[in-house]
């Protein structure tokens, strides 16, 4: 393997000298370095954010009606049981 692919990838960004400042100051707080504490920070950050896409979250009461149309479907319409047949005996006289 070459050195530049051991190497981790660098990413530049651009901020305000405020910002700049208030990151550092973080960072001191924390114990850490800068960069130490912007990589831990963004990954963070990037865990949460794609967490939350991901996730499904519903309340409590809707959840349990979910399941509960799982386990116990309800019954279809007349009207939608006539289709069926109608279909079926269809596809059959083909």
């Amino acid at each position: 393997m070459e050195q530049r692919d051991r190497q981790a990838s660098r990413m530049y960004i651009r901020t305000s000298q405020a910002m700049r400042e208030q990151v550092s100051r973080a960072a001191a707080l924390s114990g850490q370095g800068v960069s130490e504490y912007v990589r831990d920070v963004l990954a963070r950050e990037a865990r949460r954010t794609i967490e939350a896409h991901e996730t499904i979250a519903i309340a409590e009461g809707d959840r349990d009606a979910f399941i509960e149309a799982m386990r116990k479907p309800p019954a279809w319409p007349e009207h939608m049981k006539a289709k069926v047949r109608r279909y079926r005996e269809r596809i059959a006289s083909e």
